[in-house]
């Protein structure tokens, strides 16, 4: 393949046609084709059918060089699948989320080949106090650049009501539960499993942050006596409403029961843990309140 791709073509519909060529040799059941999406012409995409919805499995975005062909490959073909997924109706949609499957996007530029997975954002989640009944939200923004967290509106709400949406793969949740029950942390407000290793989480939204010491170490004690430890009190984990009267501890991915929960293999070595803090060790009671001290 990189040499035949090497070769050199006047054309972008020449070196589209080749690769496309080339594909068939590994997906022998599979084609690209030329289809409209949403509106827009990709260069290639394999369209599968499922239960009788037409749903996307592979999008081909070819340019003749880096930097030429009006725009990026990836960009341009993770575009197309978003207004795909944007337009796609409700049995689509469902078949979407119950399938796990990522679109790959297969972007070439001249001779260089990449490979990418889009998943479609849930948009729904089931509500706690509410079994069965599914709740719709829109996403907003994404409030931490190296966190999956993001702000959210409840799309049927009467009131404008917002949310934190969080997807992560580790998740206390009985611990986060029990904080929330006594007002430590922000209302467990979903909690759904979304495929493979992934979970996501709903919470109510708190509207700043301060270090307020003698509320955290109460908030921090209740989660001892009730027998659990949270093992990553940072300061951005910590948020206190402007009326500086009520605090709230977030972030339970690591949280769990005194003696069981533990750290993750991998923590950043740049944050002061407790001199007795190393990876995949027990969370003790005395860690959290190590943490409060530094960060309050």
């Amino acid at each position: 393949m990189a040499k035949q791709m090497s070769s050199k073509f006047n054309y972008e519909h020449e070196r589209k046609e080749a690769f496309i060529d080339i594909m068939r040799t590994y997906l022998q059941n599979y084609s690209f084709s030329g289809n409209e999406i949403s509106g827009f012409q990709s260069d290639g995409h394999i369209v599968l059918t499922i239960k009788g919805e037409e749903t996307i499995l592979s999008i081909l975005e070819v340019k003749p060089e880096f930097g030429k062909g009006h725009g990026c490959a990836y960009i341009q073909a993770s575009a197309y699948y978003a207004k795909y997924v944007l337009k796609a109706q409700d049995k689509c949609w469902e078949i979407l989320k119950k399938t796990c499957c990522p679109v790959f996007i297969l972007y070439v530029a001249g001779p260089f080949l990449g490979f990418a997975a889009n998943f479609p954002y849930p948009c729904e989640f089931n509500h706690l106090e509410q079994p069965g009944n599914k709740v719709k939200f829109t996403y907003l923004e994404r409030l931490f650049e190296n966190k999956l967290i993001y702000l959210a509106t409840l799309s049927d709400a009467k009131e404008h009501y917002q949310i934190i949406v969080k997807f992560t793969k580790i998740y206390g949740k009985n611990a986060h539960c029990v904080a929330a029950k006594c007002g430590h942390a922000p209302k467990v407000l979903g909690y759904d499993k979304i495929g493979g290793d992934w979970k996501m989480k709903m919470m109510a939204e708190i509207q700043d942050k301060e270090a307020v010491k003698d509320k955290v170490t109460k908030a921090v004690r209740t989660l001892h006596e009730s027998g659990y430890v949270h093992g990553d009190l940072q300061d951005c984990n910590i948020m206190v409403k402007t009326n500086m009267k009520e605090i709230k501890i977030l972030d339970f991915d690591w949280a769990g029961p005194v003696g069981e929960a533990r750290y993750p293999w991998f923590m950043n070595p740049n944050i002061p843990w407790h001199p007795d803090v190393y990876p995949n060790e027990l969370i003790q009671e005395n860690h959290d309140r190590y943490f409060v001290k530094k960060t309050c």
